[in-house]
């Protein structure tokens, strides 16, 4: 399920037994002073973890950015804050939280407060540490460094969040500095989009959830400023352009694209002498042109095609080491990655057989055999 529909679909567990409060009738506390107060009152308290469709919300409204935000946020590696939920199992407060934990199916920290939701109510009323705001206000009750900040610095941060789980989907793996150096590169290509190149961006990734693929061996520029068509010249601006449009919408700009650089541009890029060129036509061609590539003579063009699962059979008895190792850190179990275990190279089958012992639905008998 996108953001969108678990947005559009309301799936708040529990929602039809909510008290049903306004947002500004309840409060939002200082954790640290309210816990003290709890104490100094003899007020039992513990923090546990429970699954978010065993609470029962308060309040009756949500701030549907706010959710969005902290799902990215929660996928992104942040910090799963508890929630204050009172004996009789309703929520005091986080409540944006809990739901973009009941997203993405995760166990909820929750301060357990052993009270009933409406005596909780009434100890913290007029308390100096309780703070009552209005739902749109509510939207940065987790962050003080985000209080005023406007609507589009709002998208670039979110964009920023969604970009920590591109980076982790690149393919291989990037190593810790590697994703540090990309982060970098990519959070400063955001930080300087114009506002629409933000709007354009933030209602594709974040809004409809059509999140691109993301690799690091692209300059940042082309994934996010659309190129016009119409006024491409070079070889490269059409990889480039191309690079940007495949995993968008088919607008018109990309139909006329492919028309261009499927028969002409990638076409003639197939038989250059350049191998960089023929490594963008395995990276960015048209389907119909791999098959050329697989028996190229330089190892670089043959790996890129060999990221690509539909030609993995094809190249497991390829001698190049790179592309062993590119079958292996794209392929799941299959045969090939038993072929590849099986290889003379010690550094490939032990890199093979590795892979197959951290795949958890392989059979205790195969890993054994693969040891």
């Amino acid at each position: 399920m996108t953001l969108t529909e678990f947005i559009n679909s309301n799936l708040i567990p529990n929602k039809n037994y909510n008290l049903d409060f306004n947002r500004t009738e309840l409060p939002q506390l200082k954790t640290d002073e309210f816990l003290n107060d709890l104490t100094n009152n003899n007020i039992n308290y513990h923090i546990t973890t429970v699954n978010p469709k065993d609470l029962i919300p308060t309040q009756n409204e949500y701030n549907n950015d706010k959710i969005k935000s902290l799902i990215l946020s929660l996928r992104a590696g942040a910090d799963n804050k508890p929630i204050m939920v009172s004996n009789d199992n309703y929520i005091l407060d986080g409540h944006h939280r809990w739901a973009a934990c009941a997203h993405i199916g995760c166990e909820q920290p929750i301060y357990y407060i052993d009270k009933g939701i409406h005596d909780i109510m009434n100890f913290v009323k007029d308390k100096e540490y309780a703070l009552y705001k209005n739902i749109n206000e509510s939207i940065n009750e987790d962050s003080t460094n985000n209080v005023g900040i406007s609507e589009i610095d709002n998208m670039k941060r979110q964009l920023v969040d969604l970009l920590r789980i591109r980076i982790q989907n690149i393919t291989p793996t990037p190593t810790p500095k590697e994703f540090s150096d990309i982060l970098a590169r990519y959070s400063v290509a955001i930080l300087k989009s114009s506002p629409d190149s933000v709007k354009n961006d933030y209602n594709q990734q974040i809004i409809n959830n059509k999140i691109l693929p993301l690799n690091s061996n692209l300059n940042e520029d082309i994934f996010f400023k659309a190129p016009d068509v119409s006024k491409l010249k070079t070889d490269q601006d059409y990889i480039k352009a191309h690079a940007y449009y495949r995993g968008r919408e088919l607008d018109n700009n990309y139909k006329e694209l492919l028309a261009k650089t499927s028969n002409t541009v990638f076409t003639k890029l197939a038989t250059s002498n350049n191998y960089k060129d023929r490594v963008n036509v395995a990276k960015y061609g048209p389907p119909h042109l791999k098959p050329l590539l697989l028996t190229d003579n330089n190892e670089n063009v043959r790996a890129e095609v060999a990221k690509d699962k539909g030609y993995h059979a094809l190249l497991m008895h390829d001698t190049s080491k790179k592309v062993k190792n590119t079958l292996i850190d794209n392929t799941q179990f299959s045969n090939v990655l038993l072929h590849l275990a099986r290889d003379k190279d010690t550094d490939i089958s032990t890199r093979a057989k590795e892979k197959i012992q951290s795949l958890p639905y392989v059979s205790n008998n195969i890993k054994q055999e693969y040891k």
